[in-house]
This record gives structure tokens, C-alpha cells and sequence, in this order.
């Protein structure tokens, strides 16, 4: 024990807290000469390295104890990174929701800014002033922009494309479009239904008060398959909080002529939020990761219409 504290000591002030912590929890269990009550020791033992930090104590699920136990025993192999990261992700979760961030980006590699920007969105959120909080807005408009050049880039390679693969019977050839409302659009209204069953999928509120833009790109084939990304409010209230959601579907025809929603898929693992307090260049790397995941996700949810 006494080594394991000297060890700790010098290297302190080099480390990130989830390091500090996953590196003091496994040296414990290996040192401690009981297996029956270590793991709750060397939990305590991580909570107070968290907290020493100003940060939240260690919360182990029991939906975690696979992936805690598996990276445990990675850690026994010599790979302190999975543990690393399991204790990053649960001190963000405990960070996001506090602040009623249920969910969030996975990607461990922007654990710091999320971690970072959501303590300060906690620490002003009872003083913030409204300038400050607007500014996740002009955030959403870059973001909005992002998508739309990207879907027309899309929809322009495709239609090409689909074109020639028309059959010639066909009178209506196939084809790709897009179409976009910002925040100042008449048509910022749409989707409305497809967005708040997207945010029931996701367990949050989906808050249209003071911002909500989509951008629509559509693949016509003989059946008509929409991908929608849309940016609106997280959660009651004024926070400063925004999110994107995905989502597709198809438009098939009815029997008195017109044409109905079906088959509506989220076209993402998560949700992607954003707040005032995170600067743009750090929203904008996690976004581009988002929405390339998300593009992948429509895509294939497209192929496996044209298949069924």
C-alpha cells in the first residue's frame, strides 16, 4: 500500500482524472489480499480521485458489469485503455445528466471537451445571460449549412445515376433531390411527428420554441425514401441546448391517392447535442463524425428497401 501511494503521488499531476482513477482502482485490486469487498474499496477509491477534481463519483451499473469486468481483465493483460475509457464515459454521463443530458456522443476521444463545456453550462446555469446562451444558434446555422452542402453534393452524384438506371417504361425517371428549411423558413414546421417519435426513441424532449431547421434528401425509385436530419431544442426551457436527430422513411400511396409515412427508422446510434459553453471547432469535429456515421446508417436503411 505504501508504494501504491508514493506511485500515485509522483504521478499526480501528470495525469487525467479517468487515468488517475482506473490506474489507482486496478492497482488495488491487484494488491488487495481479499477478493470479497475490493471491488467496493477500489470503486470508493476512484470516486474520491473524482472528486478531488470537482467531478462526480465513480457509478458502476449493473448494465455495466460486462463491460466492467471485461475491462478489468484487459487491464490485467497490460491495456489500461478500456478501463480509461469506461470510467471517462460514466463520469460523462454523470456530468450530462446533471445537466438532463441523457444522452450523448460516444466518441471517448472528445471526452475532455464534452466533460469540459457541459461543467460549464452546469456552473452558469442559473446565471447565464441570454447573449451568451444565443450563441449555440448562430452554432446550429454553420451546422445546418454543413448538411445541406453535403446532402446536395449526394444528391448531385446520385442523380445522375439514377437516371440511367431507369427503366424505360417508366415515366417518372428515378431521380435525387433535396430540400431544406432554416429557422427563419415557413416550412420549419415539418416533420413534426417523425421528429418527436425520433426523441421518444432517444428518451428526451424535443423543444421547437426557439429553433428547429431540417434539410430532406429524397431518392426516388419507384418508391419514394426520405432521409431527414433536423436540429431543434433539447429538453424545457431555455438551456442552451440544442440537438440533432436523424431519421428516415418511406412514402408509399394510398387508396384514395395521396400518399402516407411509413417505416420510420432513427438514422443514428445516438443523438448528437451541442451547448453554448463548447466552442465551434470542438462541435464541429464531433458533428462531421455524426454525420458520417448517420449518412452510412440512411444508406444502408435505403438499400435494404430497395431489397425488401
Amino acid at each position: 500500500m505504501e508504494s501504491l501511494v508514493r506511485m500515485y503521488r509522483e504521478a499526480e499531476s501528470k495525469y487525467t482524472p479517468e487515468v488517475k482513477s482506473a490506474w489507482l482502482h486496478h492497482r488495488f485490486t491487484q494488491i488487495h489480499p481479499f477478493q470479497d469487498g475490493n471491488g467496493r474499496v477500489a470503486r470508493a477509491l476512484a470516486s474520491l480521485v473524482f472528486l478531488r477534481e470537482g467531478l462526480f463519483p465513480l457509478v458502476v451499473r449493473e448494465s455495466d458489469r460486462k463491460e466492467y469486468i471485461g475491462a478489468l481483465e484487459t487491464a490485467d493483460a497490460g491495456n489500461l485503455s478500456p478501463l480509461v475509457s469506461f470510467f471517462a464515459r460514466r463520469q460523462r454521463d454523470s456530468v450530462l445528466k446533471a445537466l438532463g443530458l441523457e444522452q450523448q456522443v460516444q466518441q471517448s476521444k472528445y471526452a475532455d471537451q464534452i466533460i469540459n463545456s457541459a461543467l460549464e453550462v452546469l456552473k452558469s446555469k442559473f446565471a447565464k445571460e441570454k447573449q451568451r446562451v444565443s450563441v449555440v444558434f448562430d452554432h446550429a446555422d454553420k451546422l445546418f449549412a454543413i448538411i445541406d452542402s453535403k446532402f446536395k453534393s449526394l444528391a448531385t452524384t446520385l442523380d445522375g445515376q439514377l437516371r440511367l438506371l431507369t427503366p424505360p417504361q417508366l415515366k417518372q425517371k428515378y431521380q435525387a433531390r433535396t430540400n431544406a428549411a432554416d429557422n427563419s423558413s415557413p416550412q420549419r414546421h415539418y416533420f413534426q411527428k417523425q421528429i418527436v417519435e425520433t426523441a421518444n426513441h432517444f428518451d428526451y424532449f424535443a423543444n421547437f420554441d426557439r429553433y428547429r431547421s431540417w434539410v430532406r434528401l429524397t431518392l426516388t425509385t419507384g418508391q419514394e425514401f426520405d432521409y431527414v436530419i433536423t436540429i431543434h431544442g433539447y429538453g424545457p426551457g431555455d438551456s442552451g441546448i440544442l440537438a440533432a436527430s436523424a431519421f428516415t422513411y418511406l412514402k408509399v400511396p394510398r387508396e384514395d391517392g395521396g400518399t402516407e409515412t411509413v417505416n420510420v427508422h432513427p438514422a443514428a446510434t445516438d443523438l448528437f447535442q451541442f451547448n453554448y459553453a463548447e466552442s465551434y471547432d470542438s462541435t464541429q469535429k464531433r458533428f462531421a463524425e455524426w454525420l458520417e456515421s448517420s449518412l452510412a446508417i440512411a444508406l444502408a436503411e435505403w438499400k435494404r428497401s430497395l431489397q425488401s
